[in-house]
């Protein structure tokens, strides 16, 4: 699982995840919500895919371009299907 500040209604081109809550909300600040994304990033192939998949709410086959950070944090290209955001 990987953390976001990015509200699945408001995603951009590119969406920054983290490996933590702690690590999302240090960069977010106070006040904005902190979203569970249910992704794992493949290190090899640099993409992001989805821990399930659910044919009725997203294509199956759908991965993401992704970038590693020395932070530990990851750009994806989005949009991130919204079933993948956990409440």
């Amino acid at each position: 699982m990987l953390y976001t500040h990015t509200l699945p209604t408001r995603q951009a081109d590119r969406i920054r995840l983290y490996p933590t809550s702690d690590a999302a909300r240090a960069e977010a600040g106070d006040g904005r919500p902190i979203l569970l994304v249910a992704l794992r990033f493949d290190v090899l192939d640099r993409r992001v895919n989805p821990l399930w998949i659910d044919p009725q709410s997203f294509d199956p086959t759908w991965t993401a371009p992704a970038e590693f950070h020395a932070d530990g944090s990851i750009t994806a290209k989005g949009p991130i299907p919204e079933s993948l955001f956990v409440a």
